[in-house]
């Protein structure tokens, strides 16, 4: 639900001419009796819209909007970029109904009909968007969006292909999830009851990660897999997953990590370059951003083009001290998700000649022994209000710094064997079993 009539809470206020980033809270709309929101009008070039924090990718939305009386220009974005126009249309001749605002291409795309309402009657929108798709490095758009509109009841649009935009927006470039964007044109105007069906493929990280591992040991080692099913994976791989993660995800560094080694493991499947490099160009931003040491100076690194990660819970920020995970303030859960991630990346980088643990290999180790230190057989006193327990993972980055490269990890060596065997949880599983004590069997040269 976005809007329910009782708070703004999933929006985030923009000015004029910014349609993709917002920040400050939403203090140009009101809510007034009856649970209705109602834009605030400023004048022109000074006007400020709202957007959605949460960004969709396809979706279906139903939004009431009613008219107040005066001449008004205002719209529905899709993903920032794509406009449903919301004009006074109603018993218009010779003019344009509502429909598409910004479309440049094809031509003049206005509905055949015109169900509008009057003023101070409540209209609908019900609307069904398919996002654009993308090839695997994330760049070249393969599909353009396509859209089915109901106004009032009547199909206006069925499944249209939108081809291009113009004015502002056409500058934004192409992207695979985004915004909503709710238009202020200079005209107060009414909206209620704003849900969406988020159609978005989630959890595809978890999957990505795991099941291409999976595949890739049973391509090697299972006869009865035939080239025909391993092609319709890999083609599950590439159609149904990679959309989702190719672009990342600010919202919090467990995610893109996750997404990190989703990328790496489905290139491997695919044996497509460019889905790995996306990986590993993705876990070199976002490493350094989730583990901070002191020479990053007095704040932590951003993830690129996110902005500051959140490093604080509940208005408590921990204090900045070598190995702590951006998300150490969250639970005891979440970091070591992200650093399961990280490692695991960086082990099928390291099979395919990559080595990622050497460049944040001192990173990686000071998260160990920053966590190991709170957990028994270790007894140092933990900061007040952080969690630390053990979790099923560990094994792997421990096996490579300590079994392979001969670092003393002394608190973290006393704190595996307590941990052993570990189990499954996520997209950590059976450590002790893959890695344990393993040592540098089977790791094949590092290119150079």
């Amino acid at each position: 639900m976005l809007f329910d009539g009782t708070n703004l809470s999933a929006w985030t206020k923009v000015l004029e001419k910014d349609w993709l980033i917002g920040g400050p809270p939403v203090d140009n709309r009101k809510i007034v009796p009856g649970g209705i929101l109602e834009v605030v009008p400023h004048p022109a070039g000074l006007y400020e819209s709202i957007i959605s924090k949460q960004k969709f990718g396809d979706l279906h939305v139903h939004a009431e909007f009613r008219l107040l009386g005066a001449v008004t220009n205002g719209g529905i974005y899709f993903m920032s970029r794509y406009e449903m126009n919301i004009k006074d249309a109603c018993g218009q001749v010779g003019g344009t109904p509502i429909g598409f605002g910004n479309i440049s291409k094809p031509k003049d795309l206005y509905p055949d009909v015109n169900p509008a309402f009057p003023p101070m009657q409540w209209q609908t929108l019900d609307i069904d968007f398919r996002a654009p798709r993308f090839d695997a490095s994330g760049t070249t758009k393969t599909e353009n969006p396509r859209m089915t509109a109901v106004h009032n009841g009547i199909t206006i649009y069925k499944d249209v292909e939108l081809e291009g935009v113009k004015g502002s927006t056409a500058k934004l470039g192409s992207a695979g999830v985004g915004s909503i964007y709710l238009q202020e044109h200079g005209t107060a105007y009414q909206f209620r009851n704003i849900w969406v069906v988020d159609k978005t493929v989630k959890g595809t990280e978890k999957f990505g990660d795991a099941a291409a591992i999976a595949a890739e040991i049973m391509r090697g080692t299972y006869g009865d897999w035939s080239d025909s099913d391993i092609a319709k994976f890999q083609n599950m791989l590439r159609v149904q997953y990679l959309p989702s993660i190719i672009h990342g995800d600010c919202e919090n560094g467990n995610k893109e990590l996750a997404m990190c080694e989703a990328l790496v493991n489905i290139g491997v499947i695919l044996e497509d370059r460019a889905v790995f490099d996306l990986g590993l160009k993705m876990w070199r931003g976002r490493t350094p951003a989730y583990i901070y040491l002191k020479s990053d100076g007095p704040k932590p690194i951003e993830p690129p083009g996110c902005g500051p990660a959140i490093w604080s819970n509940k208005g408590l920020m921990p204090e900045l001290v070598d190995g702590i995970l951006q998300e150490t303030a969250r639970d005891a859960h979440h970091p070591w998700l992200a650093f399961s991630s990280m490692a695991n990346a960086a082990e099928t980088a390291r099979q395919q000649g990559v080595d990622l643990y050497g460049e944040e290999g001192k990173r990686m180790m000071a998260a160990l022994e920053f966590q190991a230190q709170y957990i028994s057989p270790n007894s140092v006193t933990p900061p007040e209000n952080l969690q630390f327990a053990l979790q099923p993972t560990w094994e792997i980055a421990y096996n490579h710094f300590h079994n392979r490269m001969g670092v003393s990890l002394p608190k973290m060596g006393a704190v595996i064997p307590t941990n052993r065997p570990t189990g499954a949880n996520h997209h950590m599983n059976w450590e002790t079993l893959t890695h344990g004590e393993m040592g540098a069997i089977g790791i094949p040269p590092i290119h150079k």
